[in-house]
């Protein structure tokens, strides 16, 4: 089975209870462009807007830090083939 990518769970729970991207945005504090970006895996999230993110759709913290490192794993793994084919 396939693991979702972070932003790919983010937005399933989001929509399972029933908040539009610009409802959680608010809760959360950041812009509903931020969430978008989120969502779709353009950006990482800090500890503060992930612990509010957590909170927000009542996920354990921890949860979210493994889907999160998940996401840094990703981007090293990008910048090492990119330093790879610059040699």
């Amino acid at each position: 089975m396939v693991q979702e990518d972070f932003g790919q769970y983010i937005r399933r729970r989001r929509k399972e209870i029933g908040l539009t991207q610009e409802e959680f945005s608010k809760k959360i504090g950041i812009s509903q462009n931020y969430i978008a970006k989120i969502e779709t895996d353009l950006t990482g999230v800090g500890p503060k807007t992930l612990t509010k993110m957590a909170i927000t759709l009542d996920i354990p913290s921890d949860k979210l830090i493994e889907y999160q490192l998940g996401y840094f794993e990703g981007i090293a793994v990008l910048i090492e083939k990119r330093d790879d084919l610059d040699n």
